[in-house]
C-alpha cells in the first residue's frame, strides 16, 4: 500500500498502517492531563481515519459502474445508519453508567473504533485501484 502523509488538527503522520496513527494518539494522550484533553487526542485520530475512509470512498466509487456505484452507496448509507445508532446507544449507556452525558473516554473510542473499522474495510477495498 501507497504511504500516505496526512495532516490533520496537529496529526504529522505518514499512515504506512494502522500503529503510525495509533502511536501519534497515544503520544497525543501521555502529553494530556486531563480526560478532556485524552478526548481531544481520540477525536484527532477518528478524523484522520475518517479522512481515509473519504478517500478510499472516492477511490472505489471512481472504478465502478453507475449501477454499482448506486449499490455502494447503499452500502455506505446503510453503515451511516449502523454507525449513528452505535453513537446513540453509547451515549445513553454512558448515561446509565456516569449519571450524565459526560463525554467519556469510553464513548470517544467507542466512536473511533467504529469509524476506523470502516474505514480498514474500505481501503482493503481500494487496495487495487491505487
Amino acid at each position: 500500500m501507497k504511504s500516505v502523509i496526512l495532516i490533520l488538527l496537529g496529526f504529522n503522520l505518514v499512515v504506512a498502517d494502522d500503529m503510525s496513527i495509533a502511536d501519534e494518539r497515544e503520544k497525543c494522550e501521555q502529553k494530556s492531563s486531563s480526560t478532556a484533553e485524552k478526548i481531544v487526542c481520540i477525536n484527532k485520530e477518528e478524523l484522520v481515519w475518517d479522512s481515509l475512509m473519504n478517500r478510499d470512498f472516492k477511490r472505489i466509487m471512481n472504478n465502478l459502474s453507475a449501477d454499482e456505484k448506486a449499490k455502494f452507496r447503499n452500502v455506505q448509507k446503510t453503515w451511516l445508519a449502523y454507525r449513528d445508532a452505535i453513537f446513540e446507544i453509547s451515549k445513553i449507556i454512558e448515561v446509565k453508567h456516569y449519571g450524565k452525558e459526560d463525554g467519556s473516554l469510553l464513548n470517544a473510542r467507542i466512536k473511533k473504533d467504529i469509524v476506523k473499522y470502516q474505514s480498514e474495510i474500505l481501503m482493503s477495498l481500494a487496495a487495487d485501484w491505487e
